[in-house]
């Protein structure tokens, strides 16, 4: 349970491993965003000053090329996202 002035930490993983450098997007209900971006060890950490509800997103892109059904691409995006709501 997360309450209003809770700080909280996050990790980006691929496989596993840290993602440094990677961006991450914090949204709040009433449209207000903020971005940052992971240390050397993948971390994120953000405070949460308001009640409600709130959304992290990342997306990573894996430069693979490949095909499906017929069709080519060059790369492979992974999204992840997360949410909380406080109190």
């Amino acid at each position: 349970l997360f309450s209003t002035g809770d700080e909280i930490q996050l990790r980006v993983t691929f496989r596993g491993e840290p993602v440094a450098a990677q961006e991450v997007v914090l949204s709040v209900a009433d449209q207000w965003t903020k971005t940052v971006q992971t240390d050397k060890n993948g971390s994120v950490e953000f405070a949460l000053p308001w009640q409600g509800q709130y959304v992290m997103e990342t997306v990573h892109t894996e430069k693979t090329p490949g095909s499906y059904n017929g069709d080519a691409y060059e790369a492979v995006r992974h999204t992840a996202t997360f949410t909380l709501t406080t109190e």
